[in-house]
């Protein structure tokens, strides 16, 4: 995680706040699938495994169907969009990935009221 915002792809959405975002790095050999839950658990401050508060995320999407469709093309490439970018609700937060690695987490904004 960091402190600087990157290319936050719902800042203007009322209603949402940022609680997270951390950067995927496909040729790191990492899974998408690592990012989104770790990311998703530090945000509920919860454990990963915890199928209770977390339950499997492949419930909610196919996390390789997600991979493959933003980051199968490169910049370099005929058809590679710079902005496509992936939105999904899970457990009442709103998740985004873009297809430039960062995955960004929110909550509602009256999550702690």
């Amino acid at each position: 995680m960091t402190s600087e915002i990157h290319d936050d792809p719902l800042s203007a959405n009322d209603g949402l706040r940022l609680a997270s975002q951390r950067y995927y790095d496909r040729a790191s050999g990492d899974e998408l699938v690592t990012t989104l839950v770790s990311s998703i658990a530090d945000v509920l401050d919860v454990d990963p495994f915890d199928s209770t508060r977390m339950p499997p995320l492949f419930y909610y999407l196919d996390p390789e169907l997600l991979e493959s469709v933003l980051f199968e093309s490169t910049p370099t490439e005929i058809g590679y969009d710079p902005d496509k970018t992936m939105i999904f609700d899970y457990v009442g937060l709103t998740v985004a990935v873009r297809n430039n690695g960062w995955v960004f987490v929110y909550e509602p904004t009256d999550r702690n009221n």
